[in-house]
Formats: C-alpha cells, structure tokens, sequence
C-alpha cells in the first residue's frame, strides 16, 4: 500500500474519532471487504489503529485499508461527512 492511502485512511479515522466523540455512529468501509466494520471505539496508532465494533468484536486495521467511512445520528441519514448527516 502507498504512503498516500496511509495518509488519507489516517484523515479518514481521525475524523471518525472526532464523530464518534460527537455522537455519531460509524461505519468504516475497508478496502477489498464486502461489509463494514459498524465502529464502537477507535485507538490510532503509529501505522495502524484498534477498532472494537458496536458487538464488542475487535481487530486492529492498517491506515491503508481504509476506503470510506460514513456517518449518521440516530433517525438521520448516512453520509460521507458528520456535518451532512446532521443537516439531512
């Protein structure tokens, strides 16, 4: 994987963090995977991060598997960005 996947997967989870803490739910699509990981709680490390899932599964990702991540608050739409679920 490129420097550059890692680095947008590292955008991508740094802004599911902030969602998390603000209520979100979250949902992290992985690259080459046909479901998401529904997220709970995220720890970032150096290359990598520890996600435990909403079924209290957990697994640690590499930045660079990262593909997508979308948002929503309880009776809100999904989106690609926090604040576009709460506007929808």
């Amino acid at each position: 994987m490129s420097g550059e996947e890692t680095t947008a997967g590292r955008e991508i989870i740094t802004k599911a963090i902030t969602a998390l803490e603000d209520g979100y739910t979250v949902l992290i699509r992985l690259r080459g995977r046909d479901r998401g990981i529904k997220a709970a709680r995220i720890v970032p490390d150096l290359l990598s991060f520890r996600v435990e899932e909403t079924d209290g599964f957990s697994c640690d990702v590499a930045f660079s598997a990262v593909e997508h991540a979308a948002y929503s608050k309880e009776g809100g739409a999904v989106s690609s960005t926090p604040s576009a679920a709460e506007n929808a």
